[in-house]
């Protein structure tokens, strides 16, 4: 089997549909695709089997997050390479046995990543650096204009496929190999980062991790966690205390502190913005709230309860504990 393509779901029902169709209609190397769906309400793990019979189902009565479900495909795979693919990205022709080719051609290559772009085309972010503590507390816009070589950015273009030090996960190809070598996703990670730590941990085992330009996929991003934004703001914070209590110990608590005064800063100057428009600015009064639960979460010792994973979640009691 040349390639495997895991995509897990959890709702979006039509986004799962048009994805696996995606996936079929572009591919045309020897593929098998593993849909794993993390309970669902919205029927669609029977809607993705009724049209795509050809395609193993795993069926999860709960939401056991990004990472487990993707274990869950790992250890049933059977391509050389596996593609993790988000539910709302579509690959265009050629773009995953393009990954494939290239990660067969490139011996030291264990992971490679395409160009995502938006439906009209721009590109979008499709890979970065590693957290570092200046990229967690500071604002990543301007580091990204301020020093470009060390916090790349979509505004670079690139001719050639180049080295990179991870790949954003909406679409990422990894050599069965590496997997083998380096183990499967950290399920500490309910969600975010939890590629990015992947990605280090297979640059330190010796492979490169790659970002290949001349492929494409469709990203239709943010629209899975539009109407969850503050609870998935929160979840992404968790997994980066997460990643630096694992990557980065020496820097942890430096993090904690300083991102509870970056985020009580922007409290301050959303609360001003609102107040300023009289709180007739939909957007601010938006990112006014999400703000303000975010702060509200640190203020309270970062309990489980909050974020996005259920409080069935096995990591539940562990990460209160750990994060």
């Amino acid at each position: 089997m040349d390639l495997t393509v895991i995509v897990v779901s959890c709702n979006g029902r039509e986004m799962t549909t048009a994805c696996l169709e995606s996936v079929f209609a572009t591919v045309k190397k020897a593929v098998e695709v593993v849909l794993v769906d993390n309970g669902s309400s919205d029927g669609t793990a029977d809607a993705a089997a009724a049209a795509f019979p050809q395609a193993r189902l795993i069926r999860n009565a709960e939401n056991r997050g990004f990472a487990a479900a993707v274990n869950q495909g790992l250890r049933t795979a059977k391509g050389r390479v596996v593609v993790l693919l988000n539910n709302d990205a579509r690959p265009e022709a050629g773009a995953l046995d393009g990954l494939v080719d290239f990660l067969d051609a490139n011996a030291k290559a264990g992971m490679a990543g395409p160009q995502l772009v938006h439906e009209d085309g721009r590109p979008q972010n499709s890979y970065d650096n590693c957290p570092t503590l200046a990229s967690s507390v500071m604002n990543k816009g301007l580091l990204r204009l301020a020093f470009p070589s060390r916090y790349p950015s979509k505004r670079q273009s690139h001719a050639e496929p180049v080295e990179v030090e991870s790949l954003i996960g909406a679409s990422l190809a990894v050599k069965r190999e590496v997997v083998e070598k380096v183990g499967p996703l950290d399920e500490d990670y309910f969600l975010f980062l939890e590629e990015t730590d992947w990605c280090l941990r297979a640059r330190k085992a010796g492979y490169s991790v790659m970002f290949v330009p001349s492929l494409r996929v469709l990203h239709l991003q943010g629209r899975t966690r539009e109407k969850i934004r503050a609870r998935a703001r929160v979840e992404y914070v968790r997994s980066l205390f997460t990643y630096f209590r694992k990557q980065a110990p020496s820097s942890h608590g430096s993090l904690r502190v300083l991102h509870f005064f970056k985020t009580g800063f922007e409290w301050i100057g959303a609360l001003l913005g609102v107040v300023l428009t009289l709180f007739l600015w939909p957007r601010g009064r938006r990112r006014f709230a999400e703000i303000s639960y975010l702060l509200l979460w640190q203020v309270l010792f970062c309990p489980a309860s909050f974020g996005i994973a259920p409080a069935t979640w096995p990591q539940a009691s562990w990460r209160q504990a750990h994060v």
